[in-house]
């Protein structure tokens, strides 16, 4: 487990490093939605490039017979870089990582506590509340650090 923990943490980092080089993009450009796009599209072309090298396929039939609420995660991915891009220049780089985590675990504590999407059912307690209290204890304690 300590190298999926490490590899999440990883993961992090190119992240952040992603949120800052978006913004950066944005800026160059002068246009968060197109900065969305090209980093959309330069996923893409790694992307394909991954499966040219890896030799998967895809079952069309299967994928058309899935529900289509399942690819709604396109649009939430797009939402969520052009939010970063947005974010970035106005909140910083350690406020989004801070909130964003923040949101995250407040809608995984609800997937895991329901087993939504497949996840193995973990109910919300105590504990876990409790260390969302910590997390918030953090962020206000971090943001009166900044003055």
């Amino acid at each position: 487990m300590l190298f999926f923990y490490l590899l999440a943490i990883g993961i992090g980092v190119i992240a952040a490093f992603q949120n800052g080089l978006n913004s950066s993009l944005s800026r160059g450009i002068e246009s968060n939605l197109w900065a969305t796009i090209i980093s959309f599209f330069v996923g893409f072309v790694t992307l394909m490039i991954g499966v040219l090298f890896s030799q998967q396929t895809l079952s069309m039939k299967k994928a058309l017979n899935l529900p289509p609420y399942l690819f709604f995660g396109g649009v939430l991915g797009a939402v969520l870089v052009l939010g970063l891009i947005f974010l970035f220049p106005k909140i910083g780089a350690v406020n989004i990582v801070i909130f964003t985590v923040l949101g995250q675990m407040l809608c995984s504590l609800v997937i895991d506590h329901y087993g939504l999407f497949g996840a193995t059912v973990s109910l919300i307690n105590w504990q876990k509340v409790g260390a969302l209290m910590l997390m918030l204890l953090a962020i206000l304690w971090f943001q009166k650090s900044r003055g």
